[in-house]
């Protein structure tokens, strides 16, 4: 039964989660499973974006066509503007960068720095050129393909409100040796950087960027961030130099974490470095496993003899004949950049009506951008790429994944799935897996027995 936190018109009900093991740090809390408001009335009723923010930003989130939160949204943020330190474990396509976004402006729209902001930056302006950037509000990705993302929603949040006191920053490898009159101009903003943790601290180690205004900090898909591999207990230099780094300048520094999935393991590493954050998850099923898979994502593991670059054309066609896939994008996975540069010239020869792009890694970044753009806007209807799109991609015309070379990792396999079915739409996750030997059957268990979380609520408007 849902125990009552706070009293009064509105009252937050709150399902909350079983302990944790006990080998579990005891100060690491756990919260809110899904929270509404009960009127005076006794109704239940979902929470607003106006009861819990006011009335500005939720009126910038109208312009980008986000008109009411979901329930893990409605959970979360009255949490996180108290400025709590979180971790969140929601499903894909969830709306998590919301929940980092939101706090970021609504505490920035309620500090007036502007003074602060200006001085410092005379200070740096007078004993060095050129003049470092200070960000107020910093949030870290671990790919190109995502900072862009959220630069680019960051923008569009600050451009609809009134007050233009907050700002996009640009990133910082476009940020070059010399800031440019105009930002000179507009040092009395607040300013919100996206970026990713290899750029921050190459600016950072150069002086380039300093962290004396750093107030909030999220990290999305923060286990990419500051966990090593699936099952590694240990967290990595780099990601201890980051947190030195983001914290150096001795301020306290809000810190919001958001991810799709959490091994055992890399919550062991997340409790031991934050004994204060605040545990938020979104999953559950009826059999009492975590369900970590968007419900509305549809699965097919196709076990094959025989050629693995022909049947990979075989379900490309096939999801042409199919009218739900045909009117959408597919984005083909696979291990390494040669074999996305391999398929994607076999998909452009056998079927070049799909105008097939490639990305990954190894591309240049403008190239990388160019590419989800195409792919973004329909240009082109085949993405074949790696794993630098598997994460918090927003593509809204994509319905079909295909894992060309899946693995029985359970994290890989729910982000990649992710890239589909979000917000409450469907889409299909196709797995190709040569059947060699019964081995091969084995190996993927784990990904046949996954569950489904729990089915959220999206209002949307008109973009």
């Amino acid at each position: 039964m849902p125990s009552v936190l706070r009293a009064g018109p509105l009252a937050c009900l709150t399902w909350r989660h079983a302990p944790f093991k006990q080998s579990c740090c005891a100060s690491w809390r756990t919260s809110a499973h899904l929270t509404l408001a009960r009127n005076v009335h006794g109704a239940v009723r979902t929470r607003t974006f106006e009861d819990i923010l006011g009335s500005k930003l939720p009126k910038a989130l109208a312009t980008i066509g986000i008109l009411s939160p979901n329930e893990i949204q409605a959970s979360v943020l009255p949490l996180a503007l108290e400025g709590r330190e979180l971790l969140v474990v929601a499903q894909t396509g969830s709306g998590k960068t919301i929940i980092s976004l939101l706090p970021i402006f609504h505490c920035l729209l309620r500090q007036s720095l502007g003074d602060t902001f200006s001085r410092s930056t005379k200070r740096a302006t007078e004993t060095s050129s050129p003049t470092p950037m200070q960000p107020q509000a910093l949030v870290l990705s671990p790919t190109i393909e995502l900072a862009s993302q959220h630069s680019r929603v960051i923008a569009q949040l600050a451009q609809a409100l009134p007050e233009r006191h907050i700002s996009s920053m640009p990133d910082i490898a476009d940020q070059l040796d010399s800031q440019t009159q105009e930002g000179r101009e507009e040092e009395d903003q607040s300013r919100i950087l996206s970026t990713t943790p290899s750029r921050f601290l190459r600016a950072f180690r150069d002086g380039r960027v300093q962290t004396g205004l750093l107030r909030v900090v999220a990290f999305d898909e923060v286990d990419a961030l500051l966990c090593g591999e699936a099952h590694s207990r240990e967290m990595p230099l780099a990601a201890t130099e980051l947190l030195e780094a983001l914290l150096s300048a001795g301020q306290p520094v809000q810190l919001l974490m958001t991810t799709a999935h959490l091994t055992e393991a890399h919550e062991h590493v997340l409790r031991g470095r934050f004994p204060r954050a605040e545990l938020v998850r979104h999953q559950g099923s009826d059999s009492g496993r975590r369900g970590v898979l968007v419900p509305t994502l549809r699965q097919r593991f196709h076990y094959f003899n025989g050629d693995k670059e022909q049947q990979l054309l075989r379900t490309l066609a096939r999801a042409e004949a199919d009218p739900h896939l045909r009117e959408g994008t597919c984005a083909v996975f696979c291990a390494s950049e040669p074999d996305a540069e391999k398929l994607c010239a076999l998909v452009a020869s056998a079927a070049p009506q799909l105008l097939p792009t490639v990305l990954h890694a190894r591309m240049p970044d403008a190239a990388r951008l160019a590419a989800l753009d195409r792919f973004r806007l329909g240009e082109s209807r085949v993405l074949v790429c790696t794993a630098c799109a598997a994460r918090g991609l927003d593509l809204p015309l994509l319905r079909h994944v295909v894992l060309y070379d899946p693995t029985p990792e359970v994290a890989d396999f729910v982000h990649s799935a992710g890239r589909t079915a979000r917000r409450g739409t469907h889409g299909l996750v196709t797995c190709l897996v040569q059947a060699g030997d019964a081995a091969a059957l084995g190996r993927f268990q784990a990904l046949h027995a996954l569950q489904p979380a729990p089915q959220l609520s999206f209002h949307r408007g008109e973009q």
